[in-house]
């Protein structure tokens, strides 16, 4: 039964094909025509062969267009799954629906495409798309000290770098928002572009010789297990929007001794470093919390807000990625030389105003002329000479601001 789904399945041509219709099943039996193994299927009224194996050993082949007299409509992601001898695979003019057979082609070197077919072309031995806009596969035993993907790649299918076994250093350019997957790559250094947001699940898992790996800016979430059991890791370059880490995000990535947390992050799973010993260098206002309901610690960013009372203040905390704005208690001050100013923030939860002032940790303050006047890490702002100034207080954990403009006389 499992023999007899991949050869339905070899019609389902995942990102590389087009939308199979009018598709009806064969006869269950297995066919032999020279190198090949082929089923049988029935295409838009048309019987057609989908190869289900190749048993030659040849180093340098061409995909056959026709078996038995059988147009060849598919292939099989087993092809080469058993094959150690394959280096070159040409798919030829008519072909247009080569499928994912290079996903076990773990020998093969270079995948090259005859002039005039209408879907594919090669380029250095990589296949993509006839617009060359998409990166359909990268050979699994291509060999490279680095790659940096074309300018006019907009796309990468998810298998096209999966189990490849020759590349170094992988770099992403900045017009790619979907990294596809690199699930058991050899790959030991990685540099992801600005268009990606998100590493997802497993995507970057069992790479165990991956070493290095730098985020791109705009990267803002890393899903569950993302990063499974890469256990060579040893430095990551998180980004400055990253927002949260998902359980299971670096599990068993033994190596990885460090880790700096940027203060954009809001969340993060007490399972995301489950196997490794990591020291998380990670702003103050990042606290070990039990969600409501589960045995379970994870990290949230916490704003406290106290409410001045008699004797003792009262501290309140929220979490931060509900906050909404926040706003001075001044737009402006007028302050004399050689004096400091407390500044008061107000905080809104949900768009809804809060009673009390929100504590500095996570905030930043900045002046933009400190010679004027410059403001402490704690918002206490030291004037120095006559002059104007704006200090801008951010919410570290978003970027959500507002200004003081204040003039020293």
């Amino acid at each position: 039964m499992r023999r007899f789904l991949s050869f339905i399945l070899c019609f389902i041509m995942a990102a590389t094909c087009i939308t199979v219709v009018n598709v009806k099943a064969g006869d269950d039996k297995v066919y032999t025509s020279g190198d090949y193994q082929y089923t049988t299927q029935t295409y838009n009224g048309k019987k057609t062969a989908c190869i289900i194996k190749y048993i030659g050993n040849a180093t340098n082949i061409v995909l056959p267009e026709t078996l038995d007299g059988y147009t060849v409509y598919g292939t099989s992601w087993e092809v080469f799954r058993d094959n150690k001898t394959v280096k070159s695979i040409t798919i030829p003019k008519g072909m247009t629906n080569a499928g994912d057979c290079f996903d076990t082609a773990s020998t093969v070197e270079q995948i090259k495409v005859e002039d005039g077919n209408s879907r594919y072309i090669s380029k250095d031995g990589i296949l993509y798309n006839k617009s060359g806009k998409q990166l359909i596969y990268y050979p699994r035993a291509k060999k490279a000290a680095s790659f940096t993907i074309p300018s006019m790649v907009t796309s990468v299918n998810v298998v096209a770098f999966r189990y490849t076994t020759g590349i170094t250093k992988l770099i992403y350019n900045k017009s790619i928002k979907d990294m596809g997957e690199l699930f058991e790559s050899d790959v030991q250094e990685l540099v992801l572009s600005d268009g990606i947001t998100s590493i997802d699940e497993m995507c970057i898992s069992n790479c165990k010789r991956l070493k290095k790996v730098t985020l791109g800016k705009n990267v803002t979430y890393i899903g569950k297990t993302a990063f499974y059991r890469c256990s060579a890791l040893t430095t990551v370059v998180l980004s400055k929007k990253l927002q949260s880490i998902d359980f299971y995000a670096f599990y068993n990535c033994t190596s990885l001794k460090t880790l700096k947390i940027p203060d954009s992050v809001t969340y993060i799973s007490g399972l995301a470093f489950e196997g490794t010993k990591v020291k998380l260098s990670k702003p103050a206002y990042l606290k070990l919390m039990k969600k409501t309901g589960s045995s379970t610690k994870n990290y949230y960013a916490m704003a406290t807000v106290k409410i001045p009372r008699k004797g003792k203040d009262k501290a309140i905390s929220y979490k931060a990625k509900a906050i909404t704005k926040i706003a001075g208690t001044k737009k402006s001050m007028t302050l004399k030389k050689k004096r400091t100013q407390k500044i008061y923030t107000r905080v809104y939860i949900s768009k809804k105003k809060k009673t009390g002032n929100l504590q500095y940790d996570i905030l930043k303050f900045t002046s933009s002329n400190p010679k004027v006047a410059k403001v402490t890490s704690h918002g206490n702002i030291k004037t120095l000479k006559k002059g104007k100034t704006t200090i801008t207080v951010k919410l570290r954990t978003s970027g959500k601001s507002y200004k003081i403009k204040v003039k020293v006389k």
